[in-house]
């Protein structure tokens, strides 16, 4: 009887060995075994180590990284779990730190070279307006108003072709400059809002052709201009807070706050769009307590994936900066019509400030999404 329990004691010590959590640190290395004295500094390290049941506690700091779950899977009852090591805040930050040098390039613009294209601007923490007409700061209360920023269709438009109606400091006659190449944001009735590119538009002109062309037309309601392709927002950046991009010379311009010189400011473009992804493969996981910062998450057909005590801010973003129409990626869980998200909880998070759907799921089934705040999305 003795022996028995004997060997019941070491089995249970032998369980209690092999459960090893992994620690990821900024100061750490990769050479590391990962523990808390000599943690990892990549979480995709830790997350291809890491076993069911064990934990990647990720120390604080500001985590420019992004974590591929694909083939990862837990169990049902051992879930892989990424977290904060204790109260320590961590955050996936989906920015680069723009360095190079600013020069004037006309009145209280200033431009720059990048090596790689951005899709958002923040200064000092703060977020820049991608240039527009009508002018609206972004996420302002005044950018939400149905039609205090936008302009508006005559019953003349045809498809493929719009006449401006609007008045006063909304008339794109009276900009005085072209609108080709720019995007336009236009309501084709309700709950159909899409992006078209702008052509044969001249200054001073109130009328120009958009493409590609809609086959179900519908009366546009109201419309506005953003972002668009090479150096077509340019034309549009006239005022402090606003920047425009031309992706193909890789030109940043910034009309920063009060026509500062943008040198010496802290300055950051977003260059990632997902800083968690998942495929089929990916099941029982969850991810906890963890900050992004114009970054998000995507999950394709995973099962069991659980996002709790999380924030989200400035997480999505279109590209119409780059030219690119459509829609914005977003936060999202999307399976497919013979693979289903499963078993899906989104608990105790909060989502600010996104230029697209607040969050997408599709084809899913069995999703919880209880006790979250949506704010300014």
């Amino acid at each position: 009887m003795k022996k028995s329990c004997y060997c019941i004691l070491l089995v249970l010590q032998a369980s209690l060995v092999s459960a090893a959590d992994l620690y990821v640190a900024t100061s750490g290395s990769d050479q590391n075994p990962g523990t808390i004295d000599r943690p990892l500094a990549t979480i995709q390290r830790a997350v291809d180590m890491v076993t069911p049941g064990e934990t990647v506690y990720i120390r604080g700091g500001l985590y420019r990284q992004s974590i591929d779950l694909g083939g990862k899977a837990g169990a049902p009852d051992r879930p892989l779990t990424i977290t904060n090591y204790r109260d320590e805040k961590v955050t996936f930050d989906g920015t680069t730190k723009i360095d190079s040098e600013w020069i004037l390039d006309e009145g209280k613009v200033y431009k720059t070279v990048l090596d790689e294209d951005i899709t958002q601007l923040f200064v000092d923490g703060k977020l820049m307006t991608l240039a527009r007409f009508p002018n609206a700061l972004a996420f302002s209360d005044e950018v939400w108003h149905r039609t205090q920023v936008r302009c508006t269709q005559s019953r003349e438009s045809t498809n493929g072709q719009v006449v401006d109606a609007s008045k006063e400091d909304k008339s794109i006659a009276a900009a005085g400059i072209s609108l080709n190449g720019c995007v336009a944001l236009m309501n084709f009735g309700a709950h159909a809002t899409t992006s078209r590119r702008v052509e044969n538009h001249a200054s001073g002109s109130g009328e120009f052709d958009y493409s590609p062309k809609l086959h179900k037309y519908k009366t546009t309601l109201n419309y506005f201009f953003e972002g668009g392709e090479g150096n077509a927002e340019r034309r549009m950046l006239d005022r402090a807070q606003e920047w425009a991009y031309d992706e193909s010379t890789k030109t940043l311009y910034l009309w920063a706050d009060n026509g500062e010189n943008p040198n010496g400011h802290n300055i950051q473009g977003k260059v990632q769009t997902y800083a968690i992804t998942g495929d089929a493969a990916t099941k029982h996981v969850v991810v906890n307590g963890l900050n992004f910062w114009a970054t998000a998450f995507a999950f394709n057909s995973s099962d069991d994936v659980k996002i709790r005590n999380c924030n989200f801010d400035y997480y999505a973003c279109s590209k119409r900066a780059l030219g690119v129409l459509g829609a914005s990626e977003t936060a999202h869980f999307a399976g497919t019509e013979k693979d289903f998200c499963k078993d899906i909880t989104i608990y105790k998070c909060s989502f600010k400030y996104a230029d697209a759907t607040a969050l997408h799921v599709g084809f899913a089934e069995n999703i919880l999404v209880e006790n979250n705040l949506f704010s300014r999305v």
